[in-house]
């Protein structure tokens, strides 16, 4: 039987929709599916070892200039180079991800004749804190593309239900497929162990670490958790902060630190291959989000029994389940982050019980294996229909 051709286009190589692009072709059954990638290389260079290894399995990368910001005259000619290689691929389906590969890749798979083309949003661009202008604009083009998409493969019931409530897809052409990680890969440390690690990384031992992952960029909240570290190293010294990352925001952060006058008790790193060291430090994580998809960042810690403090937006209560396999607060709200830190500070019996429920929860409804599987299933679907 031949292979079903896919052909995925991405623009936003960096955070999680790097991890999902990178999961999926480094899982997908080639015995079944020849997996094409067309993307960018600008937003993270790190992105490249990615393609290495993508590229070790057999799977084509194609490269192509897509800039983050809207930009009319590039945006036009690019989408008809694209058009044009998509033309010369004849993929049995074009699945595009996030807000400008989703835009110019749906139009370039149209232009193609591509009959079958799937969109993930990871996050709708019209969510995001882009200004009423821009959001309305956004919207507008996303209700264009939705004409020609076959399929929205969401990564959350969120995100399926914004879909639906701004009526860019009916239930009949959505689907839901939420993010997975392999739990090997994010294994539980003992006490001496993460003692070890705190002393390698400079971190005292005796206090209470809480830790954050994520790019420093507006969506991720840095500021709302420096803004609850003020109000609680007002009671209590005895916390600390680590912060692994790069991004736009990093110089500022550290900056807003210093002149809180609480930098001693905040420690940066560089997000590296070994993040699952420095999540080893953390006696919680905390994740402040202003919007989210389907974060892996929540998953990872809670694989590791970490318990886990997260903004209740997008699918991230689709993944914790409140004051059971973690804690919800509202976005934007740095006394109730507070709140929930000095909690779990204050509550060691409740940091184990959250740190095995969400572990648990991991296991029953989040493995990359199913993630996986039910991608295949619905590609093959797709293809029959």
């Amino acid at each position: 039987m031949d292979r079903i051709k896919i052909l995925l286009i991405l623009e936003a190589t960096a955070g999680g929709t790097r991890r999902y692009i990178t999961q999926v072709l480094s899982h997908l059954d080639l015995n079944r599916f020849e997996p094409v990638l067309f993307c960018a290389a600008e937003r993270d260079p790190a992105f490249l070892e990615d393609i290495e290894i993508i590229r070790r399995r057999g799977i084509k990368v194609l490269f192509f200039p897509m800039k983050r910001e809207i930009s009319p005259i590039s945006d036009f000619w690019l989408t008809l180079k694209m058009s044009k290689a998509i033309r010369q691929e004849k993929p049995d389906i074009v699945h595009t991800h996030s807000s400008k590969a989703g835009i110019i890749g749906r139009t370039a798979a149209r232009l193609a004749g591509v009959a079958k083309i799937a969109h993930t949003p990871h996050v709708f661009p019209f969510e995001m804190d882009v200004g009423k202008f821009k959001r309305r604009f956004y919207l507008f083009l996303e209700r264009i593309a939705a004409r020609w998409t076959s399929l929205l493969i969401a990564v959350s019931n969120s995100e399926k239900d914004v879909a639906l409530e701004y009526g860019l897809f009916k239930a009949g052409n959505t689907v839901v497929n939420a993010n997975g990680i392999d739990p090997e890969l994010w294994r539980v440390v003992d006490i001496g162990e993460r003692e070890k690690l705190r002393e390698q990384a400079g971190i005292p031992n005796g206090v209470f670490v809480v830790g954050m992952v994520g790019r420093f960029m507006p969506q991720k909240g840095h500021r709302i958790l420096v803004e609850a570290a003020e109000l609680l190293l007002k009671k209590n010294r005895d916390i600390h902060f680590v912060l692994v990352g790069e991004g736009e925001l990093k110089n500022k952060i550290r900056n807003l630190t210093v002149s809180k006058k609480i930098e001693s008790k905040f420690h940066f790193f560089e997000q590296t291959d070994r993040v699952a060291d420095y999540y080893a430090t953390f006696d919680c994580l905390v994740l402040p989000s202003l919007w989210e998809g389907c974060p892996f960042t929540a998953m990872e810690a809670m694989a590791m029994r970490i318990p886990v403090i997260a903004s209740s937006v997008g699918g991230v209560s689709e993944i914790i389940e409140d004051r059971i396999s973690g804690l919800l607060t509202p976005p934007a709200d740095a006394s109730s982050l507070a709140d929930a830190i000095e909690k779990l500070c204050e509550d060691r019996k409740l940091c184990g019980s959250l740190g095995e429920k969400g572990q648990q929860r991991i296991m029953d409804k989040f493995l990359l294996s199913d993630s996986i599987r039910r991608l295949e299933d619905i590609y093959q679907r797709l293809v029959a229909a």
